[in-house]
């Protein structure tokens, strides 16, 4: 199942809350102070201007901070997508560890999500029949072992292979920041948390749904038999 969600941004008219999740209409407004000459103007701490965008949902604040015209959420802290609703869940649980650290350090965001690729390498090979084969010793082998042996069309095989080696290699570069310094592009993180999402998807959702559907079928034939 496709997660349709919108990132909270900057002076958005809508997205998903961060508080409740839901999507809904933003207000905005200023953090405005008056000087001594009765100027009002917005408020600078430190350099920083803040600014609040209210949900029109759940009411509750969101607190943004500008500097050198970069914004970035204050508060709440900024989390990513929410996982795939068929996630495992020892996967999901470094996906949320890496969604907590992702406003503070993208870079060990990335490096965390490299382990949730590992991870779900071996609840594949230990719950998935097709996937008992994998060595898990390797995640490099691993990624070309599922995508010999898994049931996919050769468009996906390409994009499926292309998003795994993403995580793969950013996460690890991510330890290696003369190499590639996420700091400095934070959204490379944001899209990683998006491929581990698709990863899932192709491989435990989209399989798990349609033999949902055909075991429906199957039964509504066998009714019908007897």
């Amino acid at each position: 199942m496709e997660n349709k969600y919108t990132k909270p941004y900057f002076k958005g008219n809508a997205f998903n809350c961060p508080h409740c999740r839901v999507y809904a209409s933003m207000t905005w407004s200023n953090f405005l102070e008056t000087d001594n000459f009765g100027i009002i103007d917005i408020k600078q701490v430190e350099g920083y201007s803040f600014f609040e965008s209210a949900c029109y949902n759940c009411k509750r604040s969101i607190i943004w901070y500008l500097e050198n015209k970069n914004p970035k959420m204050f508060f709440p802290k900024e989390v990513a997508i929410p996982p795939e609703e068929n996630m495992p869940e020892n996967v999901k649980e470094i996906y949320e560890e890496a969604s907590l650290i992702l406003g503070d350090s993208p870079r060990a965001s990335c490096a965390l999500l490299r382990l949730a690729l590992q991870e779900l390498m071996k609840y594949l090979k230990e719950n998935i029949e097709i996937y008992n084969g994998l060595k898990n010793r390797n995640i490099d082998e691993d990624i070309k072992e599922i995508i010999n042996i898994g049931n996919f069309y050769q468009e996906q095989k390409e994009t499926l292979k292309e998003a795994m080696n993403s995580v793969r290699l950013v996460g690890n570069k991510a330890s290696h920041p003369s190499e590639l310094d996420i700091n400095d592009n934070p959204e490379i993180a944001n899209i990683l948390f998006e491929m581990i999402n698709f990863i899932v998807e192709e491989i435990i959702t989209k399989p798990k749904e349609m033999k949902e559907k055909l075991n429906k079928i199957k039964s509504a034939i066998d009714k019908k038999i007897n």
